[in-house]
């Protein structure tokens, strides 16, 4: 007996050790494809490369954290950085990443700082809103309508807070124009959805993040910044809220892979974590004896 007893005991402790490793696995990948797939999605979405230092997906909590996010600015510019953001707080509905709509309660965005830099009669501002009407308004060169099947993203809500535009105007003559900081007011965008796949709408949630920020420090640095850099960046947003609700096209084809990645991985853990789950049942089951040994 206490020989069957001791097999049971490391049976079952064999599998407590594999159930905590596969949770170990599924957080590091988790993890690392989040964070890669913010970047490859960010960059896909406004044009300059960005850098995201970490991503922690919580699957108990249902929630995602990323800490210290990067945007590069356009060649050209003197700064290094167009946007630096402290970090987002994101509450999924962690049922939802195995249906067909993902949905997401809450994006918080904290500690956002946007370096706008004039150059001429332009700026990194308007050459970024520039650059996302162009990848918009460009057409895919073969439309396949099944593509855009698959998983849906539902955004219910997004906040920014604590938010600042630092301006960096052209020098005049006789006047120290210098670095301006504008704070901008609490931004709070809602019911982000369409009939779209995920990764269009992940490019569009940041599409859309960016055009409240232009709008903003257009509007409160109404002060601050030059009448001709106002008229500018006005066109640019408007150009791009016309098109933002179009398909996002090709841009969206290596976001899209990123994120099925990583959708794959979640539903492989948690097809790999239940059967973890049901095999020390199945060998602590008695075996059944064939039937011509039991005549």
């Amino acid at each position: 007996m206490s020989k069957g007893k001791g097999k049971i005991g490391k049976i079952i402790s064999f599998f407590v050790i594999l159930i905590i490793l596969l949770l170990v696995a599924a957080v590091f990948f988790a993890d690392h494809l989040t964070k890669v797939g913010v970047e490859t999605t960010a960059t896909q979405a406004i044009g300059t490369q960005t850098t995201l230092n970490k991503a922690d997906l919580s699957f108990m909590g249902g929630s995602l954290t990323l800490e210290e996010l990067q945007i590069a600015n356009p060649p050209g510019y003197e700064t290094k950085n167009f946007l630096d953001m402290t970090r987002c707080f994101t509450n999924v509905n962690i049922p939802s990443l195995l249906s067909d709509t993902i949905t997401v309660e809450t994006i918080k965005l904290e500690g956002l700082t946007l370096m706008v830099e004039q150059k001429g009669l332009s700026s990194n501002l308007k050459e970024i809103l520039d650059n996302i009407q162009k990848k918009n308004s460009t057409p895919a060169e073969k439309p396949e309508p099944e593509k855009t099947g698959g998983k849906k993203l539902l955004v219910k809500r997004i906040e920014i807070t604590d938010a600042c535009a630092r301006v960096k105007l052209l020098p005049i003559p006789g006047k120290d124009t210098g670095l301006v900081d504008i704070k901008l007011a609490p931004i709070v965008l809602e019911d982000i959805s369409n009939d779209r796949n995920q990764a269009e709408m992940a490019v569009t949630v940041v599409q859309k993040v960016l055009l409240a920020l232009a709008g903003a420090v257009v509007e409160q640095g109404g002060n601050v910044l030059p009448a001709d850099l106002q008229n500018a960046l006005n066109g640019s947003i408007k150009g791009v809220q016309q098109l933002i609700g179009g398909t996002a096209g090709a841009m969206v084809e290596e976001a899209g892979k990123v994120l099925g990645e990583g959708q794959k991985t979640i539903e492989k853990t948690g097809e790999e974590l239940k059967k973890a789950l049901e095999l020390p049942g199945n060998l602590l089951k008695p075996k059944e004896k064939k039937e011509d040994e039991s005549k």
